[in-house]
């Protein structure tokens, strides 16, 4: 009878400076998309006066903070599993799910006149944090591919 052998995946930790920029990244993207979608909503919804969750501040704090928390988030799990993109892509998507219940029970206790339009953009920007984080995050690849390309402005340099 022969012996078998069952070898575990082997993990690579990644460096945590590495993945501060890909989750700098995101939280890059996700505050310029929200912003961009807040001059938008603000243009075409009814805003009330005074609903703070929409107020220039408060898009881009909480954009950048959940950002920032699905940074801290992956670091951790790139420490302790061997899945970390799968694992993260399936709890941001369970978070982005409880992020959106607040919008519906909370945001219209806001402020009167918080209809249809207001909550529908509110989704949309967790959406946003969610989908820019996990994509940077995740798609390490990406970014090696943009540090391992030869300088475009120093043409001599060369690639290694």
């Amino acid at each position: 009878m022969g012996t078998t052998t069952v070898h575990a995946p082997t993990r690579s930790v990644q460096p945590i400076r590495a993945i501060a920029e890909r989750g700098g990244t995101g939280a890059g993207i996700a505050v310029i998309v929200n912003t961009l979608l807040l001059v938008v909503g603000q243009r075409f919804i009814d805003i009330p006066a005074g609903f703070d969750p929409l107020s220039i501040g408060s898009v881009v704090t909480a954009s950048a903070a959940g950002a920032v928390a699905a940074t801290l988030v992956y670091i951790l799990l790139d420490r302790i599993v061997t899945e970390t993109d799968k694992l993260m892509t399936g709890i941001a998507s369970f978070v982005l799910i409880l992020s959106v219940v607040p919008v519906f029970v909370v945001a219209p206790t806001l402020a009167e006149g918080v209809g249809p339009g207001i909550l529908v953009l509110l989704v949309l920007m967790h959406a946003v944090v969610a989908v820019a984080s996990v994509g940077a995050l995740t798609h390490s690849e990406v970014f090696e591919r943009y540090r391992e390309a030869p300088d475009q402005e120093n043409p001599e340099q060369e690639q290694t």
